[in-house]
């Protein structure tokens, strides 16, 4: 997946690889419906359902994600097109993010 990126957003925070604390707040920016994210891993990929309205982000079904692992992934809609995320006015087709322990 990351070949094929043109823009990557490293996100600063980690997700708490214990609880998934943090992992929502990268999908503030997209519109109100459902999505995947598409998360590569080991050479496969990783599919996430999330939510997203007005008030809230949630995900659909169980996030398991490895801790201490460096993520890239993508958002997609129903037929498979990537939505952007836009961070201060720039869209951005990847994101990166660390899991961590966090005690």
């Amino acid at each position: 997946m990351s070949c094929c990126c043109q823009k990557v957003y490293k996100f600063c925070n980690s997700v708490n690889g214990c609880n998934y604390e943090g992992f929502t707040e990268m999908f503030t920016s997209l519109p109100d419906g459902n999505y995947n994210v598409e998360l590569e891993f080991l050479n496969g990929k990783h599919l996430i359902g999330i939510t997203k309205s007005s008030e809230t982000i949630e995900t659909v079904g169980s996030v398991v994600l490895n801790e201490n692992y460096t993520y890239t992934g993508k958002v997609v809609d129903a037929s498979g097109s990537v939505i952007p995320l836009v961070v201060d006015n720039v869209s951005y087709d990847c994101f990166q993010f660390e899991t961590k322990t966090i005690l």
